[in-house]
């Protein structure tokens, strides 16, 4: 019974911070897109090249249509994803949330047999959370 209601446990949590994760992470795309739109110029990343602002009257015009239009698309593609996941966890019949559930705790690495500590997960987080938060002070 206990690692029945572990892997129930930790598929719960793993289909509620995937929602709210991927929900995220689409809505500051989406908005990113949104922004650059509504400002008319846009910052362009490039690996190789040095990044350029495109503006919409510039000479960069379709690299700028080609941005706002991935970052609207796919931001809210994506940020939709997110929260159909905890729309449907939400408002799902018991016997399918339950499925659900248990069908992602299925894949959970305790049940293949490689234990991570929760004190190496926690650090793991919040050094990915400190690195998100100072990108986005950063960014403003």
């Amino acid at each position: 019974m206990g690692d029945d209601s572990k892997s129930y446990r930790n598929g719960l949590v793993r289909l509620i911070l995937g929602g709210i994760v991927l929900g995220s992470f689409g809505a500051a795309f989406f908005i990113s897109g949104w922004n650059g739109l509504s400002s008319g110029e846009i910052t362009v990343y490039r690996k190789l090249a040095p990044s350029f602002v495109a503006y919409a009257n510039g000479p960069h015009a379709t690299q700028f249509i080609f941005e706002i239009a991935m970052r609207l698309v796919l931001g809210g593609a994506i940020s939709l994803l997110g929260f159909g996941m905890l729309a449907i966890m939400l408002f799902a019949s018991p016997e399918k949330r339950n499925r659900a559930v248990r069908a992602a705790g299925d894949f959970s690495r305790a049940k293949r047999g490689l234990k991570i500590p929760w004190w190496l997960t926690t650090i793991v987080f919040l050094v990915l959370f400190g690195l998100f938060l100072r990108a986005i002070s950063s960014s403003t």
